[in-house]
């Protein structure tokens, strides 16, 4: 399994939609990251040196925020499947 380090610009999002059953880790290292879960209501904000893990079904999606205005969020990402 790949571990990507990715970085976030300033207030914007990304999002992912998987194409296979697929264990997503996410952990950021800089600022707080904001994950929206398609299987989820709500989102739910991360801070820095914490996993959070998604477990995703083929077709399910997920998306990530900088709550930032002025700073980059970096963070360590598993799995794949992005689309902007």
């Amino acid at each position: 399994m790949a571990i990507d380090d990715d970085q976030l610009a300033m207030a914007k999002r990304r999002f992912y939609e998987m194409e296979e059953d697929t264990l997503v880790i996410l952990m950021p290292l800089v600022g707080l990251l904001e994950v929206e879960e398609s299987n989820v209501s709500g989102r739910q904000l991360l801070i820095p040196e914490v996993i959070k893990v998604l477990s995703l079904k083929k077709g399910q999606s997920f998306c990530l925020a900088n709550p930032y205005e002025k700073d980059l969020v970096n963070f360590l990402r598993s799995g794949s499947g992005e689309r902007d």
